[in-house]
């Protein structure tokens, strides 16, 4: 069992473009997302609610990619939501990604995404 996210601080999001699919391939259906819901339609903004007060904004550049401009990503569910969803979502994307993370456990980690390739960093004092 994972541990959850306490506090999930956005320290970069550049040019963040996650394939829609790839939010969805978990074979954990439970974990899978909502469908987008509609924010903006001129700005083609949208909201993906991904269980337990978690979420992804951002805008359709086409019917296929989500260029992500904001997420909340902790509380309950969010470490399994991480493990099940969102790290397979990111190694599929292009663009830039910082996340400064605080664990359940207390622990500190780094996670970094660039171009798909994902890096998990222990932070230490």
């Amino acid at each position: 069992m994972s541990f959850n996210i306490l506090s999930c601080n956005i320290k970069k999001i550049e040019n963040l473009e996650i394939p829609l699919k790839a939010l969805y391939e978990s074979e954990r259906k439970d974990w899978h997302p909502e469908k987008p819901q509609i924010l903006n339609v001129e700005e083609f903004k949208v909201r993906i609610e991904m269980g337990c007060d978690q979420s992804i904004e951002g805008t359709l550049e086409n019917p296929e990619i989500l260029k992500v401009t904001d997420m909340e990503l902790e509380g309950e569910g969010s470490g399994s939501n991480m493990h099940y969803v969102l790290e397979h979502a990111f190694e599929e994307s292009m663009g830039e990604l910082q996340l400064n993370l605080t664990w359940e456990d207390g622990s500190l980690s780094i996670m970094k995404v660039s171009n798909g390739n994902l890096t998990h960093e222990d932070y230490e004092f």
